[in-house]
């Protein structure tokens, strides 16, 4: 799949998604982006990111969004930004709390790499659950894109720390499945696939399901 195949693909995902060059202008916003918050694509695209979502850090005070961009950075050098909480304006001048994930799309040239943002509202587990049901077709759409073209995933940190059956569950969990469908599956509680999640989030230093299942494609253990 080429890059605007996977831009394409995003442009009806449920949740946010956007995606900026190496000069910080954003090059792509889908309809959740535009529903989350509220910005139009025509009114997006062609802009600064850090001029359309001046985000803050969750504490508040400490900018996000800047022309020192920090995940621009780590992106030009090649590593994959952090996924983070940040407090973003909507056009109609609200704040809303958003998590980001970021990717990197690969390409020859540093300068041409684009990084893909996707995010979604902080919302009560069940919403967020739904929202995240499609991501695992979304990453496996964008797998390809990491074949031959910038560096290899290391997993070198987390060898041997993900069970067995935590990584039946991470695949699971990138399938779409839900706790419940989950516990169905491998025959057991939605407790115990309750704290096997935990456990994976806990290894991968993420937050929830997206994070999940990036942090999981990111290190090849899907």
């Amino acid at each position: 799949m080429t890059t605007n195949g996977l831009l394409n693909f995003l442009d009806g995902a449920p949740y946010g998604a956007f995606a900026v060059n190496m000069n910080k202008t954003i090059v792509f916003w889908n309809r959740g982006a535009e529903r989350i918050l509220e910005h139009e694509a025509d009114q997006a695209i062609g802009c600064s990111c850090c001029e359309v979502m001046a985000g803050i850090a969750q504490d508040g005070n400490s900018p996000v969004c800047s022309e020192g961009c920090p995940a621009i950075e780590f992106a030009k050098q090649g590593h994959v930004p952090a996924v983070h909480q940040v407090d973003v304006l909507c056009a109609s001048g609200k704040r809303k709390p958003i998590m980001l994930t970021p990717l990197i799309v690969p390409a020859e040239r540093p300068e041409q790499r684009v990084l893909v943002l996707l995010f979604h509202e902080l919302l009560d587990s069940e919403r967020a659950g739904r929202i995240a049901t499609t991501v695992g077709d979304v990453l496996s759409a964008s797998r390809s894109l990491r074949g031959g073209n910038g560096p290899a995933p290391d997993k070198s940190a987390l060898d041997g720390s993900l069970t067995a059956r935590e990584l039946e569950v991470l695949q699971l969990i990138a399938s779409g499945l839900s706790t419940e469908e989950i516990a169905v599956e491998l025959r057991v509680s939605s407790h115990t696939v309750l704290n096997h999640t935990r456990s994976i989030r806990s290894k991968l230093g993420v937050q929830d399901r997206i994070g999940t299942v990036v942090a999981g494609l990111r290190l090849g253990l899907l």
